[in-house]
């Protein structure tokens, strides 16, 4: 019954706005002027990467600004106290709080009083990793309050405005640096569950990689994850925004590997009812098969499962008054060029979040793609 309730809701309600919202029109950003590297480009060392499928272990040039075609340096920036630019010409509202506004038709981040704002940012800064980075650390800066303090500001002074990751809570007391808060959604639901499992980076789970978004107590716990977490810190001006994971499954197969897992499991009871129910109504058929699973229903079901989890995490932080930015859940994997789960994700966030691997460069194809079907600007938070 309660998965009937869900995929009822979806189907006579988000649906349309998901699949029935128009495609974003991209501009050319094929590359122009692309000429062999030279002594003006800098040369990158070679990477020796473990991962075979990589192109890593390729020389790699980046381009310097002075091999810029038409490109003529203009004043330097002058920045206000939270990294905003104030001599670009185009000024904001002053919310008080990072936003997004669209200025020429191009959309900037505003920072707190009205400026546009780059984010260059550092993904990790944290003590140490080890036993012996924190004695180091601790060796040098005397405190760990002071290792924030000391490192924040010379992080500042070299042109890093932003911080992702790490020890975000310490990082955003010193007032050097815009921080993006993690709460930690469904990869710590899970983990409570026992299904968590260790890949490295990536969130990975027991059960064919199956989330529970469709647990009521999912529901309960996000709300009381954003109270705890994030409701402290609903008035601090220099938080950019909130993810709420890291890296959660992207799996083209995800209907077909929600329909396989062992009904009998208790913890999987509401991921299979919640599956099972939406291709029986969608393919209008008593008794479906995996074998009813059609392209299209995949994308679908995605977008459905992704919906959800959408829904009750921006739900519960609308319930804490949150009034920084939604930055998603920073995707990889097949999430960048999923239809279905972009189309979900721009209903509810502000800005994606994407982690880029493979190359210095992401491909053109993969940013179209993501901006066409989501309308919403991209940050890259890990490369």
């Amino acid at each position: 019954g309660y998965a009937e309730k869900i995929v009822d809701e979806w189907l006579n309600g988000d649906y349309d706005a998901v699949f029935g919202a128009p495609a974003h029109e991209t501009v050319n950003l094929s590359p122009v002027d692309i000429t062999t590297p030279t002594g003006d480009y800098t040369i990158r060392s070679d990477w020796k990467s473990s991962t075979p499928t990589a192109k890593w272990n390729s020389r790699v040039y980046a381009r310097a600004i002075s091999t810029l075609t038409g490109y003529t340096a203009g004043a330097l920036s002058e920045y206000d106290q939270y990294g905003g630019i104030t001599n670009t010409g185009i000024k904001g509202q002053a919310t008080g709080f990072f936003h997004t506004e669209k200025h020429g038709g191009r959309i900037y981040i505003i920072d707190p009083l009205g400026n546009p704002f780059f984010a260059v940012g550092m993904n990790t800064v944290e003590l140490g990793a080890t036993d012996n980075q924190d004695q180091a650390a601790l060796d040098k800066y005397g405190t760990a309050e002071n290792f924030y303090k000391s490192i924040s500001e010379e992080l500042r002074a070299s042109g890093i405005n932003t911080v992702w990751g790490g020890e975000w809570k310490e990082l955003i007391a010193t007032g050097n640096l815009s921080t993006a808060g993690s709460i930690g959604c469904i990869s710590s639901y899970m983990s409570g569950l026992s299904l968590g499992v260790s890949t490295g980076g990536s969130a990975a789970f027991l059960h064919n990689n199956t989330m529970n978004v469709f647990d009521p107590d999912f529901v309960t716990f996000v709300r009381n994850k954003v109270d705890t977490v994030v409701k402290p810190y609903v008035d601090n001006p220099y938080i950019l925004g909130w993810y709420s994971d890291n890296e959660i499954p992207s799996e083209e197969d995800m209907l077909y590997r929600y329909l396989t897992i062992d009904p009998s499991e208790p913890v999987n009871a509401f991921s299979y009812a919640a599956a099972w129910t939406f291709l029986k109504v969608r393919t209008g058929k008593a008794n479906p098969t995996t074998d009813d699973i059609t392209t299209a229903l995949a994308e679908e079901f995605k977008a459905f499962v992704y919906d959800r989890y959408f829904r009750v995490v921006t739900g519960a932080m609308d319930e804490a008054g949150v009034k920084q930015m939604y930055l998603g859940n920073r995707i990889h994997s097949e999430n960048r060029t999923s239809e279905g789960y972009l189309r979900a994700a721009s209903q509810y966030v502000d800005i994606l979040t994407v982690n880029l691997y493979g190359g210095p460069e992401p491909s053109i194809d993969t940013i179209e793609y993501m901006y066409q079907y989501s309308g919403k600007p991209i940050i890259v938070t890990e490369f």
